[in-house]
């Protein structure tokens, strides 16, 4: 399988909701889309999916900026889901 890495999408929510799901955080499709457009509009923060040979959402990641006072900004890990199993 190759897996091909893009920015996350309003197209990909139903998928990477469901993966949410499946670790114990559900949420309404009106509650994530909010969360998913706030991220998007939010410089410091990015998203994006691992999808499959046949286009579907395996995975995704949230990325964004932690200032500090104490050292330089680093990225922090907001979530990080891989699909259990793929069909391709």
């Amino acid at each position: 399988m190759t897996t091909r890495i893009r920015s996350m999408i309003s197209a990909d929510a139903d998928n990477v909701r469901w993966l949410c799901g499946i670790l114990g955080y559900p949420s309404t499709p009106s509650d994530f889309e909010r969360r998913l457009v706030a991220l998007q509009n939010n410089p410091s923060h990015a998203a994006f999916v691992a999808l499959s040979d046949s286009h579907t959402v395996v995975g995704w990641v949230h990325v964004y900026e932690a200032p500090s006072l104490l050292s330089p900004s680093t990225a922090e890990l907001g979530g990080l889901i891989v699909a259990p199993t793929t069909s391709d």
